[in-house]
């Protein structure tokens, strides 16, 4: 299940960020990210999984268990390919 606009307020609240550190953190303009929060803008798979990589190189577990599982899988992915 994809996640709210809330919960994405949520789990940047929870993390002590500003929206344009969050947004920094995710690889997006402030605005974009902002209109997204919003739900103005649809949160697309990609950002979820951007948002699960932010909440786990915060250490946070707030994210919803998909998203971090999801976040997890591709960081793990990301590691298994890399050149050495």
């Amino acid at each position: 299940m994809p996640m709210t606009c809330d919960e994405l307020y949520m789990l940047r609240k929870s993390l002590k960020l500003t929206q344009a550190e969050f947004a920094n953190r995710m690889g997006l303009k402030l605005r974009a990210y902002n209109e997204i929060e919003r739900g103005r803008s649809p949160l697309r798979k990609i950002h979820e999984l951007a948002i699960g990589r932010v909440a786990l190189a915060a250490g946070s577990l707030c994210a919803p268990p998909d998203v971090l599982q999801d976040a997890l899988a591709l960081s793990l992915l990301d590691y298994m390919t890399e050149e050495v």
